[in-house]
């Protein structure tokens, strides 16, 4: 017992430490997150006046990517003719992307886009601290992205005898007025996000009585998240039996709390039955996973460990309990 607890906390140290390896984020749907729910028809006009009327919204997303200086240089530079349409082709990479879910603002960090087809959008370059700052701004759901940065070299100084007084410089010109988006952009405020989905899993359950029994759960439900850190999954489904006469094929279902300490890993617990023909049990049922994949918009794939036991064979745990685990798909 000892043994499988410490191999139980090493594997989660493993998943929980992997995290950070995982490169560009694919990115093969825009829409399902907007900023603002715009379309292929908005103009250059109506994105600056949407920019301006969601200004807090986006001052919080410039926050949370670590780049809140830009954000005053980013509104005073939003001007006539600032913005220039272009097609992002697939394979070509954001370096962040502001979006809301919901009434929270959001950042999707490494983004790759990976549709099918190149989308259009807009391009804004922001000029602060000798750097060029090229931002792409979607048509179809206004997100502000970070496409790169390039640093603008400087004038080489002219010689004494050569320089001439300097003209006095402008005054500089107040910040736009924010004005209301035109027709073509006042469009239906976006749906609500989708925060139920379908999810499936397959895995393993092993159980310790003599000989070793070996279980097969494949299982269906649904996942809702209630709140940013806690989600509610309901499952059912089958274990077939593949070794070992320690017990029988089963029937089971699972309800399971999960709480996210951070987007891609999970811990939680629940209550499930397991009935076979020559039982059934109320089991206590723990589980934990990592993402795989936090591709937004497309199916994910979660690794999990999942440990149960009867509630009155608490005592036997060793022998008794079912450990294991497996992938879960999150349609």
């Amino acid at each position: 017992m000892k043994k499988r607890l410490i191999l139980f906390v090493m594997v989660l140290c493993f998943i929980f430490g992997i995290n950070s390896v995982y490169a560009a984020k694919k990115l093969k749907r825009l829409g399902r997150n907007p900023f603002y729910k715009g379309g292929l028809t908005v103009t250059a006009d109506d994105v600056s006046s949407i920019i301006f009327e969601y200004a807090e919204d986006l001052k919080t997303g410039f926050s949370k990517s670590g780049a809140i200086s830009l954000y005053s240089p980013f509104m005073a530079q939003l001007k006539p003719g600032a913005l220039e349409e272009v097609n992002v082709y697939p394979g070509e990479t954001l370096m962040w992307m502001i979006y809301k879910k919901g009434k929270r603002i959001k950042v999707l960090n490494d983004v790759e886009w990976d549709g099918k087809k190149p989308f259009t959008a807009f391009r804004y370059v922001v000029q602060h601290n000798d750097n060029a700052y090229e931002f792409i701004i979607p048509k179809i759901c206004i997100n502000v992205a970070l496409k790169g940065i390039t640093v603008v070299p400087q004038q080489p100084e002219m010689p004494v005898a050569a320089v001439v007084a300097p003209t006095p410089e402008p005054e500089p010109e107040p910040a736009p007025t924010p004005v209301a988006p035109t027709t073509a952009a006042r469009v239906a405020a976006p749906p609500p996000p989708k925060n139920c989905f379908f999810v499936g899993d397959i895995g393993g359950l092993r159980m310790d009585p003599p000989p070793e029994t070996f279980h097969l759960p494949l299982r269906a439900g649904y996942m809702c998240k209630v709140a940013e850190q806690l989600a509610v999954v309901g499952l059912v489904g089958g274990a077939p039996l593949l070794s070992g006469c320690g017990d029988r094929p089963a029937t089971l279902g699972d309800v399971i709390l999960a709480y996210y300490p951070v987007s891609r890993f999970f811990i939680g617990g629940g209550a499930g039955f397991w009935h076979t023909s020559e039982k059934t049990r109320g089991d206590a049922v723990v589980k934990t996973g990592f993402h795989l994949t936090e591709n937004v918009g497309a199916p994910n794939v979660v690794l999990y460990l999942e440990g149960r036991s009867a509630f009155d064979e608490f005592d036997r745990l060793s022998e008794d309990g079912r450990f294991g685990g497996g992938l879960q798909l999150h349609f």
